[in-house]
């Protein structure tokens, strides 16, 4: 199944004409999630070609403006375009209030449901599939950073191997690509590992949110695919950093290294920059697996080999 990113917005604080605010769209399948959703979203959408109308969910990790202020316009929207779809918004405490008044801003009869639920590290979400868990950032109001996780896949069933051996055509095959030890002909006993070859590990994406560098976000990335971090200053204004609860790009970079993530974008540029150059420099001497995420950029997570 397909796992595309398109970075909606790449900026802090405002947009500008070259970097918009805060938001990720995730695209699993036919599925879509929004991961922040701030101001200029839905026309970032628009221009990326993203199909917005399978929106399925979308996670918030705090209300600062800068990554919540285009949910209104984007509720409105749909009502116009008469969805009917249920859609779910997640967040960490007061997102339910914040819906509340998303809705009211410009009082419109919506005609589907929207659902908030405030969850946290103590309350993983299973949706379409993905497990999404948070753990808590370090800035100035609460934040939560985002692990999304495919689950596991199995291996490739040797189907004709396992005819040989006498396994029956049938709920048999499912049980053993499942991981059971099934009764052959004969009353042979046929054990996966003599059918199934080695599993592929799911895929996963770590989003940080706005923080400075701290331990919970280095164990939410582990082993993570991709990590999508806060690199709102370069080392020049490390202190700015630090004051305001962000992080440097070097920071970011050393975040990835010691979780031993695969690759990391950087994001979240304070719009003093007028390019992430210097930025991308100091992360790569940290970690050279970086990337600087543009607006509009997309880009797809390949599947995993299998294991050996």
């Amino acid at each position: 199944m397909d796992l595309r990113l398109t970075f909606l917005g790449t900026g802090a604080g405002y947009p500008t004409p070259q970097r918009n605010v805060t938001a990720l769209a995730v695209e699993r399948g036919r599925r879509l999630y929004l991961l922040d959703c701030g101001e200029g979203t839905l026309r970032a959408l628009q221009a990326a070609g993203v199909g917005y109308g399978r929106l399925r969910a979308v996670f918030f990790s705090h209300f600062h403006a800068d990554h919540c202020l285009g949910l209104p316009g984007l509720l409105q929207t749909f009502q116009l375009m008469g969805r009917e779809r249920r859609l779910d918004i997640y967040g960490p405490p007061g997102v339910k209030e914040f819906v509340r008044r998303a809705v009211n801003l410009a009082p419109f009869s919506p005609t589907f449901c929207t659902i908030a639920h405030e969850i946290g590290p103590e309350a993983p979400v299973t949706l379409d599939g993905l497990t999404v868990t948070s753990a808590w950032m370090d800035h100035s109001v609460p934040v939560l950073g985002y692990r999304l996780q495919e689950p596991d896949q199995p291996g490739h069933l040797d189907v004709e191997r396992a005819r040989r051996l006498g396994v029956p055509e049938g709920p048999a095959l499912g049980r053993l690509k499942a991981g059971e030890t099934v009764e052959g002909e004969g009353g042979r006993m046929v054990r996966p590992e003599e059918v199934v070859g080695p599993g592929r590990s799911g895929r996963s994406l770590v989003f940080s949110s706005d923080t400075r560098p701290n331990r919970n976000v280095v164990a939410l990335a582990a082993g993570a695919d991709l990590l999508v971090h806060d690199s709102t200053f370069t080392e020049a204004h490390l202190a700015r950093a630090g004051e305001t609860g962000h992080s440097t790009a070097a920071q970011a970079a050393a975040t990835a290294r010691d979780a031993g993530a695969d690759t990391l974008y950087l994001w979240h540029f304070s719009q003093r920059y007028a390019d992430p150059d210097t930025h991308l420099a100091e992360a790569r001497a940290v970690f050279p697996a970086t990337e600087a995420a543009a607006d509009g950029l997309s880009l797809e997570l390949p599947g995993k080999p299998a294991a050996s």
